[in-house]
């Protein structure tokens, strides 16, 4: 197979990520060369020295023209001028991949006459290369392109394929924002702890593995979330008082609700304790 190159167009985390996971893989460096391009050329700069001699450094935007696939990578906001700049270069006869957050392949297609879109929807862990992508085809792709994109992400991620576009403003709440909410309630938990009188770098650390450890067991389990979760939970035991917080208080926002709950634990635990 022929060498395809690549143009990355915005090179921050996730662009980034994803070209460090792609050079990271054997059987993909014989396939995949890269340019790099950004508004901020010192951005696209760092990360062709990072990479070596298969990236090159991208400074005018007619050298796209020679691209093979696009990955558009910027900003959302950014997408206009974006295309602007790049449609008088831009090979028609290109793969396109989006991963910008509610930008539809419509608008993609429309805006930059280009039939071949797929979009994509990575999460922050694949800055790590433990995130989940969700992947959405136009029909003009071809299967043989299909693999080369599922190939590409799966260097950082899991994906998964979906029919409908539709369908990728649904997940975005879930695998897309989902990490926000884990990192949000780490927050708060280490936080009632350091209010509790644990040390702080204690309780972010405990909290951090809790975490961690828990998601590996999910990850590694045949049982369900339902059935891990009542694993952990005697009945009248501490995990039941703060499981039974929240159930009921439903007044309360999120940071409340864990509030009651620890606080809820606590007084179980020290009942127990007596």
């Amino acid at each position: 197979m022929a060498q395809k190159k690549l143009a990355l167009l915005g090179c921050g985390k996730m662009g980034g990520a994803l070209v460090r996971g792609i050079s990271s893989v054997a059987s993909m460096q014989e396939q995949v060369n890269f340019l790099l391009y950004d508004v901020d050329v010192k951005k696209a700069s760092a990360l062709a020295l990072e990479i070596g001699d298969r990236a090159a450094l991208v400074e005018e935007v007619k050298q796209l023209a020679i691209a093979d696939i696009y990955l558009v990578a910027c900003k959302p906001q950014q997408f206009d001028n974006l295309a602007v700049t790049l449609g008088p270069s831009i090979n028609h006869e290109a793969l396109l991949i989006s991963i910008l957050a509610g930008t539809s392949v419509a608008k993609i297609m429309d805006t930059l006459a280009i039939s071949k879109v797929v979009r994509a929807m990575p999460n922050t862990p694949a800055l790590i290369g433990e995130g989940v992508t969700a992947l959405f085809f136009t029909k003009a792709i071809q299967k043989n392109d299909r693999q080369l994109v599922w190939e590409l992400f799966k260097t950082i991620s899991n994906c998964y394929i979906f029919d409908k576009e539709e369908e990728l403003n649904v997940i975005t709440g879930f695998s897309g924002s989902g990490p926000a909410y884990f990192f949000e309630i780490a927050r708060i938990l280490s936080a009632e702890m350091i209010k509790m009188g644990i040390a702080a770098e204690v309780s972010r650390e405990m909290i951090k593995y809790t975490m961690l450890g828990a998601a590996k067991l999910l990850a590694q389990s045949s049982e369900s979330a339902e059935t891990l979760r009542n694993n952990v939970t005697s009945p009248q035991g501490v995990t039941y008082e703060a499981l039974e917080v929240f159930k009921n208080e439903r007044s309360k926002n999120l940071e409340e609700l864990f509030q009651s709950a620890m606080s809820a634990a606590y007084k179980r635990a020290g009942q127990l304790a007596s």
